[in-house]
């Protein structure tokens, strides 16, 4: 279970360096299963809306059959960007649409179950964050930017009562009368679902990116050819060492090194012997570190 865990996130955070296509798939596969748990929740809503006056039938029932389709529409997405991905085809228009499209679908989920309940505002707040991670900054702004104004314009019409506030709650509700314990729980649990949901992707791509950086600035670090430390580091850590009170009465041994007749093999044999011949000195020297020993090509 536990492999099959940091599988899962080591996948998910693949996606942070997939082309524009594979990170709007992924959006996709994000997707799916929220608006199949969203279209479950509706299901029992409406089976329920019969012994239940606080719970709007016709709507649930519409809900879920939206729920279904934005489930659908959301795999197609998935399999279309990874189409795009494996065909190296343009994906500008197509990583717009999906952005647009789940800042839309949102919205209107928003709505259908609430703008002013905790799931709407963890989706609002949630949304942005992955998407800061995977599309460029100003997309991600303008597009969830207008989910949020939208957001915002459809929770002061309900307040004015021009439209009607969480369709699937009977009308005058929010007035009137407490919600059902349905909707009051299926809320509790469904925020408690999405915050791991959430967490999860987050982490995922969080170690992902911190992961690329330090094997980033390992390479920045480490002669290409030997694999062991270049000029640069080398003289960091001898700025560190010599920085260090502790070994200002310990002594400190820095010892070069030069291969005989370098010269000689590589006019003889090329320079691709050569580089082999570095390389097994390098190894050679490596096997006879102590614990505290550094190895670095200057």
């Amino acid at each position: 279970m536990r492999h099959w865990f940091f599988s899962a996130l080591a996948l998910i955070g693949a996606q942070r360096d997939g082309s524009l296509a594979r990170r709007a798939a992924f959006v996709g596969w994000m997707s799916a299963p929220v608006y199949l748990l969203l279209a479950l929740w509706a299901l029992g809503g409406a089976a329920l809306a019969a012994h239940d006056t606080t719970l709007h039938g016709p709507v649930l029932a519409q809900t879920a059959l939206y729920a279904f389709a934005m489930t659908a529409a959301w795999l197609a997405f998935a399999f279309y960007g990874l189409h795009l991905d494996r065909q190296r085809l343009p994906d500008q228009r197509y990583t717009t649409t999906v952005l647009w499209a789940y800042a839309l679908s949102s919205t209107l989920t928003c709505y259908l179950v609430g703008t002013l309940t905790m799931v709407a505002g963890l989706v609002m707040m949630g949304a942005p964050l992955v998407g800061l991670m995977l599309f460029p900054i100003r997309q991600v702004l303008v597009v969830f930017g207008t989910g949020i104004i939208a957001v915002l314009a459809l929770s002061v019409a309900g307040a004015l009562g021009w439209i009607p506030y969480a369709p699937v709650l009977a009308s005058g509700l929010a007035t009137d009368t407490a919600p059902s314990l349905y909707y009051a729980l299926s809320g509790i649990i469904g925020a408690g679902l999405y915050v791991t949901y959430e967490t999860v992707i987050m982490m995922a791509l969080v170690s992902a990116w911190h992961y690329r950086e330090a094997g980033v600035r390992a390479l920045s670090l480490t002669d290409p050819l030997t694999n062991v430390s270049n000029r640069r580091h080398i003289i960091e850590e001898l700025e560190v060492l010599l920085a260090d009170p502790a070994r200002r009465t310990a002594p400190l041994a820095v010892i070069m090194v030069d291969i005989d007749h370098f010269k000689q093999i590589n006019d003889r044999h090329g320079h691709v012997i050569g580089d082999q011949a570095l390389s097994a000195a390098a190894n050679a020297l490596r096997l006879c570190l102590r614990g505290d020993d550094r190895i670095g090509r200057y």
